[in-house]
């Protein structure tokens, strides 16, 4: 058996039943401003979505005879590089940070196939990360396109922001997911009752793409179907391979990044604020998303390994 044992996990769980009580409220979202809800939705993503990264040092030191300074050093020199990139080129950066986000979205959502040839574990988690990107991206382009117009410094993404783009990704990568998604049953690498909650977590993911705003319906799924999952195996990992001893153990070993990391976008916003800072909220959001990640996806790929 490749695939987890338990068909239903906890993260599914809370992800359908906040779904559900999300669709609800659906009619009382509407006494919100769009600026409001946006703004709740970017909160809880900070709120765990810096976290489930935050003890990256603690992951890739420990079979890694690096010290702790030359990590940290390489650790900043790549978010300087990415940064550097992003003024550069920036529909490169944004390209290349889609492309990367699609796959650690698929990684972590399938880490426990282990057994599968290397090229197909990372197709599966290609095809099924660029499904979920593209839905929220074409269900929503509409929305997309108008912020993207609102600021001088995104208009060169339009030409990337396109809806036959992204139905295309959706078809295209949403077809070749199932496609090997079924293939796994028939090889009996997966059982039918996990291949059958792995659908209808990906329909529920693409319904909410379809239903709800962007930024809301993209929270929904980023804390809970990636950012949950992820931080539950760091748990355990800290318990069964770094000598944890304690919930509250766990939750100091996830402070200082977290801290330091919450710091400098506080930095960051603040001088955005005071005009030191000559580029969108929007742009710097993103830069300050994608420095986080790339690191984090590589050091994520050695954990799943």
């Amino acid at each position: 058996m490749h695939l987890s044992d338990q068909p239903m996990s906890k993260a599914n769980f809370f992800f359908w039943s906040l779904l559900l009580l999300t669709l609800a409220l659906v009619p009382a979202f509407g006494t919100l401003s769009s600026a409001v809800q946006n703004g709740i939705a970017a909160a809880l993503i900070l709120l765990l979505g810096v976290p489930h990264g935050a003890i990256d040092n603690s992951i890739y030191l420990q079979k890694s005879k690096q010290s702790v300074l030359r990590f940290f050093a390489i650790y900043i020199g790549v978010i300087f590089i990415n940064v550097a990139l992003w003024l550069i080129f920036p529909v490169f950066s944004i390209v290349f940070f889609l492309a990367l986000s699609a796959y650690h979205f698929g990684q972590s959502q399938f880490s426990e196939m282990l057994a599968l040839r290397k090229e197909v574990k990372v197709l599966l988690y290609f095809t099924w990360g660029a499904s979920v990107l593209s839905a929220f991206f074409y269900f929503n382009i509409r929305e997309l396109q108008e912020m993207i117009l609102s600021f001088t410094d995104l208009e060169v993404f339009h030409a990337v922001f396109k809806a036959s783009i992204f139905r295309w990704i959706l078809i295209i990568s949403g077809t070749m997911y199932l496609i090997l998604l079924i293939g796994l049953f028939i090889q009996k690498k997966i059982r039918l009752e996990p291949m059958a909650v792995e659908l209808l977590i990906f329909a529920g993911i693409l319904s909410s793409a379809f239903l709800l705003p962007f930024l809301p319906g993209f929270a929904l799924f980023f804390v809970v179907i990636h950012s949950y999952k992820v931080l539950r195996k760091e748990f355990f990992h800290f318990f069964s391979e770094l000598n944890g001893r304690s919930i509250l153990g766990f939750l100091k070993k996830l402070m200082p990044l977290t801290v330091i990391s919450y710091f400098g976008i506080g930095f960051l916003l603040v001088c955005l604020e005071m005009g030191w800072i000559s580029i969108s909220l929007p742009l710097l959001l993103l830069i300050l998303i994608s420095s986080i990640t790339i690191p984090h996806a590589y050091v994520m790929e050695r954990f799943y390994a």
